[in-house]
């Protein structure tokens, strides 16, 4: 001990006290639920392990100090007394908090300890803060904080103690302006740069859309091109959320200012001093607590592509594995006519609600062509999709995985597998991207048809679906017994007035869409456009479909064409919201054309079944069975299909049907007024 604390006989007891008082705060602030009781609540509650936590953090506290005072060298001193506290606090964080849960206001406490420390134990502590260092620390602190918390803000997350969880999670990154000597300012301009970009988004999509961001919209935007991102954010532009968002860049561009670039450690003193490394200590530990990162604006991103990432790379790896043991589909057959040159067809769109075609009742006249096909066409009219979003639809509609078993996704062959195994010459045709290097599941599951082809390469402003015509017409001419073809579709994709030429642009008036009864839609000419942009895209794509048809027609004899697609959109139908989204959907967003047309030829072979279908029209289906429908259409058999999962099947059987976890059936008639308005 120094020699003041050697005549100051109440010095141990201070140490005691302040060991104490640390590691009971720890406790008191680190329960969880909290519950918004008040402080004398929880001592109440929680009495026993708080006293038991008082009496080890003292203890604790105290041996440290009496072990490092007994070292002459002061360096080797600062540096094992900074590490025996740091691994005591660790100690008793661990041992005592019985709630597992972080120490999200650690921080709050270092300041608070670190300034008792000063008072009742100097010696522990041989260094002050210096003015530079705490004013940057505070102001690193309050960005961190502003970027942290104010997606939360907007996101509805009203609770405090969650805000203070949130900031705490990113206060590692405060840690360079302790230790730079210089370089500070632009340490925090890239560090203000890289902060921005992961929280706009969500600030912004609350801003437009009046919720937070799910989880499934991060993973979304991790895989997105940069081009469908740019027109998906262009389509959302207006000149008031601009402004928030400059806003949103001022504040923090305000506290870079107040960076003072003087105050470092490394400025006229030692690296390795214990307040400092008693600092740093603490901003690790709140910074890594248990569930603190969860509460991180770059967790979400992160976790959700890291996720995503290992689920691509695990199919990719079951891929290679099956086509190593050339696994094969059991009790695999063709019952199709011998001798016959044969052609079928799935058309899966993109982003279309059947709520939004003439062909389901819609008010306007969205789909003229496939209207003045309609004798021809089976027109299913209770269909939805699994998902609202493309990637997760996908790997159910061509797979044998759906929401009962998601291991057939990666343990079992797709429907590209599946064909081919037949004697298929199997075709893959898309206008959506292919990824490169981060591929989506989709251009990995195309990557075993004969023929793979990706049409839009985003180099154009506008890729329409017209430009698979092309491909396909020299697709039909091929010489080749038995073709199986995959045709994926833009469709209706925001931006909206991206998928269609201008001539196309057909709605131009506001008069006859029906705003009465959508208070949140009257007299908002910007959202208004969007309908009109969303209704073009529609009637485009009823062209697109019905010239696939036609071209088919002209060109094959005994054929099919299967059209649907991967999900509905919502675009002001029932609130204040364009798009889809999974966590707060609506019906819109699943609720999808499902369309067949069969040639003359392949009527006539399979005239009975044909016959059957009028009656089918009104079953209730999900498409995360459509590969049973689509091997029941091919005529195929196979151990693994379930005629009771095929919607042409006569022994077929309705099943549960969800919507982001809720049955959708039950919750349909929330949305059933809104959809009135929308018919004829």
């Amino acid at each position: 001990m120094t020699k003041s604390q050697q005549q100051n006989p109440s010095f141990p007891f201070r140490v005691l006290s302040a060991g104490a008082a640390f590691s009971w705060a720890i406790q008191a602030l680190s329960k969880v639920p909290l519950e918004h009781r008040f402080l004398s609540e929880i001592i109440a509650a929680e009495y026993p392990r708080l006293l038991l936590s008082g009496a080890a953090g003292a203890a604790i506290f105290f041996l440290a100090f009496l072990g490092t005072q007994r070292i002459a060298d002061e360096r080797l001193k600062n540096i094992l007394g900074s590490g025996l506290i740091a691994f005591n606090t660790f100690f008793i964080c661990l041992l005592l908090q019985s709630s597992g849960l972080p120490l999200f206001l650690t921080l709050l406490c270092a300041i608070i300890i670190i300034t008792v420390f000063r008072i009742f134990a100097p010696g522990l502590f041989a260094e002050r803060l210096s003015a530079p260092e705490l004013r940057n620390l505070s102001i690193t602190i309050l960005l961190i904080a502003f970027f942290s918390m104010a997606p939360l803000i907007f996101g509805g997350e009203f609770d405090l103690l969650l805000f203070l969880r949130s900031s705490m999670s990113l206060c590692y990154l405060a840690i360079p302006v302790l230790l730079l000597p210089k370089g500070k300012r632009l340490y925090l301009a890239l560090l203000f740069l890289f902060l921005t970009v992961h929280a706009i988004p969500p600030l912004y999509h609350y801003y437009m859309f009046g919720s937070k961001m799910p989880a499934g919209l991060y993973f979304e935007i991790m895989i997105a091109p940069f081009t469908e991102m740019k027109e998906f954010l262009a389509a959302q532009l207006s000149f008031s959320s601009v402004i928030s968002v400059l806003f949103f860049i001022v504040v923090p561009m305000a506290c870079l200012r107040m960076i003072k670039k003087e105050g470092a450690l490394f400025h006229n003193r030692k690296l390795f001093n214990e307040p400092w490394l008693f600092v740093i200590f603490l901003l690790l530990l709140a910074s890594f607590g248990n569930g603190n990162q969860a509460k991180s604006i770059l967790y979400g991103y992160y976790r959700n592509f890291g996720e995503y990432r290992e689920k691509l790379e695990l199919f990719n790896r079951e891929l290679a594995s099956r086509k190593e043991r050339n696994v094969k589909f059991s009790g695999l057959e063709d019952k199709s006519p011998p001798g016959t040159n044969i052609t079928y067809v799935c058309v899966i769109g993109e982003a279309t609600a059947r709520n939004h075609m003439s062909l389901y009742s819609y008010y306007r006249r969205t789909s003229p062509k496939l209207e003045a096909m309609r004798n021809e066409l089976f027109i299913f009219n209770d269909v939805i999709s699994p998902h609202s979003h493309t990637q997760p639809s996908m790997e159910k509609i061509i797979s044998f995985a759906n929401f009962d078993d998601m291991n057939p996704f990666y343990k079992e062959g797709s429907l590209i597998e599946l064909f081919r195994q037949a004697g298929y010459k199997t075709f893959w045709l898309s206008n959506q991207y292919e990824m490169g290097e981060f591929e989506n599941v989709t251009s990995a599951l195309a990557k075993d048809a004969d023929l793979r082809l990706f049409v839009n390469d985003e180099s154009e402003e506008r890729s329409c679906d017209e430009k698979l015509l092309p491909p396909l017409r020299k697709v039909l001419e091929e010489k080749a017994e038995k073709k199986f073809i995959v045709l994926h579709l833009m469709g209706a994709h925001a931006d909206y007035s991206k998928r269609y030429p201008p001539a196309y642009n057909h709605f131009n008036g506001t008069d006859d869409i029906p705003v009465r009864d959508k208070p949140f839609l009257a007299g908002n000419a910007w959202k208004l456009a969007r309908v009109n942009e969303y209704d073009n895209a529609v009637r485009y794509n009823d062209m697109i479909v019905s010239e696939i048809i036609a071209m088919v027609k002209e060109r094959t004899s005994y054929s099919y064409v299967l059209y649907f697609p991967d999900h509905g959109e919502e675009v002001y139908d029932s609130r204040s919201y364009f798009s889809h989204q999974e966590e707060d959907a609506t019906a819109f967003m699943f609720e999808i054309p499902f369309i067949a047309w069969f040639s003359g030829d392949y009527r006539k072979a399979n005239q009975n079944r044909i016959d059957s279908f009028s009656a089918y029209l009104d079953r209730k289906y999900q498409t995360d069975d459509v590969i049973h429908s689509l091997i029941d259409l091919s005529s195929l058999r196979l151990d693994r299909y379930d005629a009771r999962k095929s919607i042409f099947s006569a022994q077929f059987r309705e099943e549960k049907r969800w919507m982001s976890g809720r049955d959708y059936d039950s919750v349909r008639v929330e949305f059933e007024p809104f959809a009135k308005l929308l018919r004829k």
